[in-house]
This record gives structure tokens, C-alpha cells and sequence, in this order.
């Protein structure tokens, strides 16, 4: 884990304002004021860039802060090679107190700068989430800012987790990555896509079946499933 600081130059994309079009972060964040005492947890691996610049955009308008404690930031391992990646131990995990918007952008650059900028489709999210919670003991909430086009390298440690999680689904059009609807309904959180917010996940109940936009999904046997017609 880091967690030092030390001077990073904070790449030009974290102001470009082209990149904050699709919007989801912000919209997420909008439509969800009353999070409270949470961390934020970002993915800052390959295509997250748009993603992450929304991120800062958002700390950056907030008049109080104290709702956010920390962040984390994760890029699955610091570039190790994959043969010696191991679920909860993968690393490349970087926390920051949320003291500055200035210390935790740089801590984002430091954590991208070490990573291999992505192409392998699995991410160490629930590591990031339990070292972000063992830091933050005392949080709420966690707010997971993740890749849907990525699974999660650790997915089968998410009954690990013991604070609700809201997802923020970034790259979620098509269809929604179901194994963060599992992680939402075992935290009893929720998942937010651009335009929705799916909450109370922990309800459906066998066999029931629901929407999110046009696509239809199952929860069945104890995960959620697509529906294809």
C-alpha cells in the first residue's frame, strides 16, 4: 500500500473538460447526496482516464468535504507480471487522505504511472475495498468508481466486504457487469449507471426478473444471470 507523499506531475487529461461529455460520475454523484462518511475507491487502469477527471471535477465543486474521508486508488498489481498475480494479494493499491484535491489527483498520477495502463480484463477491486476499509475503519460507505468492461480478479471474496458498497459503472451502455450486482446485493449497496440507480438488489428474491434500461436480468441461485431473448 502506499500512502506517502511525493511530488507527481498530475497529467493534462485530470483538467480537460472534453472528457467529462459521458457524464456518469458526475450524474452519479449528482442524483446520490445523501452518502455520507465514505470512501471513494477509483479503478485508474487503461481507458478509466474520462472517468477519473470526473472524479476530481466532482471533489473539486464540493463546498464541504467531510463526506469523503479518503480515497483509494487501484491498478491491479504495479505492472506485475500476471503469473504472479494473486487475489487480495495483487497490490498496486494507493491511498490518500482527503486533505487536498492537489495530494489526492497526485496520488491518482503516481497510482497510473505505476500501473501497465490495463489489457488484461481483471481488476483487484475488493482488495482496494478492504485495504481502503482497514485504513478507514470508521467510514459509512464505500464508493466503488469501476470499470464495467472489467471483472474483478477477487470477485469470490465480496461476502469479505461488511460496508454497503455503491457502484459507480462506468462504460456500462450495453449491459450491466453483473458481478458488481452481485457485490452490490451481498453489501446491500447499489449500482448507478449513467442515467439509473439500481438500489435494494438484496430484495429480489429467486427467480425474479427486472430490467435496467432495455436489458433484462435474473437473479437466480444465488447470483444475478442476463437474460437473452
Amino acid at each position: 500500500i502506499w500512502k506517502e507523499e511525493e511530488e507527481v506531475p498530475v497529467p493534462d487529461f485530470f483538467y480537460d473538460q472534453s472528457l467529462y461529455q459521458d457524464s456518469t460520475v458526475l450524474n452519479s454523484f449528482s442524483r446520490n447526496k445523501n452518502w455520507k462518511n465514505f470512501i471513494v475507491v477509483t479503478d485508474v487502469t487503461g481507458s478509466m482516464s474520462p472517468y477519473i477527471a470526473q472524479v476530481f471535477m466532482w471533489l473539486k465543486e464540493q463546498t464541504e468535504q467531510t463526506n469523503t474521508q479518503g480515497f483509494v486508488f487501484f491498478n491491479d498489481g504495479d505492472n506485475k507480471p500476471s503469473n504472479r498475480k494473486k487475489p487480495l494479494e495483487t497490490e498496486g493499491v494507493y491511498i490518500v487522505n482527503n486533505s487536498s484535491t492537489e495530494e489526492v489527483m497526485a496520488m491518482a498520477a503516481k497510482c497510473m504511472r505505476k500501473g501497465s495502463g490495463g489489457g488484461e480484463n481483471l481488476e483487484n477491486d475488493i482488495e482496494a475495498i478492504l485495504l481502503g476499509v482497514e485504513e478507514y475503519n470508521q467510514i459509512d460507505e464505500i464508493i466503488l468508481v469501476a470499470d464495467n468492461r472489467e471483472s474483478m480478479r477477487d470477485y469470490k471474496f465480496i461476502e469479505k466486504v461488511k460496508k454497503p458498497v455503491h457502484v459507480i459503472l462506468c462504460g456500462s451502455e450495453h449491459r450491466v457487469n453483473i458481478q458488481y450486482l452481485d457485490l452490490a446485493r451481498e453489501t446491500k449497496g447499489s449500482v448507478h449507471t449513467k442515467k439509473n440507480d439500481i438500489i435494494a438488489l438484496e430484495k429480489y428474491s429467486n427467480g425474479e426478473r427486472f430490467f435496467i434500461d432495455e436489458f433484462e436480468y435474473l437473479y437466480e441461485n444465488k447470483q444475478f444471470h442476463y437474460v437473452y431473448k
